[in-house]
């Protein structure tokens, strides 16, 4: 947790409260080398990415838990998330073309 001071107009300083989670594995590449995975903490998703030579193209946002904080390619066409205000794991399987 990070306290901090924020001030509101010219008033005193008010405390600041940030609660976000902290990452801890936030990126991940498929087995296969053709997916970027990235989980958006704020968010609650997982961005997928397709890799293409020098180039990322998003082909999806998945909803997972509160606050995701870690992603993991089992293999290619399985993706599991750590989330961590639902305290909770998400799984999912990639179709063909995500």
């Amino acid at each position: 947790m990070v306290l901090s001071d924020v001030r509101i107009g010219q008033g005193q300083p008010a405390l600041y409260r940030n609660f976000e989670g902290p990452q801890v594995h936030p990126l991940a590449i498929t087995p296969d080398g053709t997916r970027l995975l990235a989980v958006n903490t704020p968010n609650g998703t997982l961005s997928v990415f397709h890799l293409t030579g020098r180039s990322l193209t998003l082909i999806a946002e998945i909803p997972v838990g509160i606050e995701p904080v870690s992603v993991a390619a089992r293999n290619d066409r399985e993706v599991w998330v750590a989330n961590w205000l639902s305290d909770s794991v998400s799984s999912w399987i990639c179709r063909r073309g995500t």
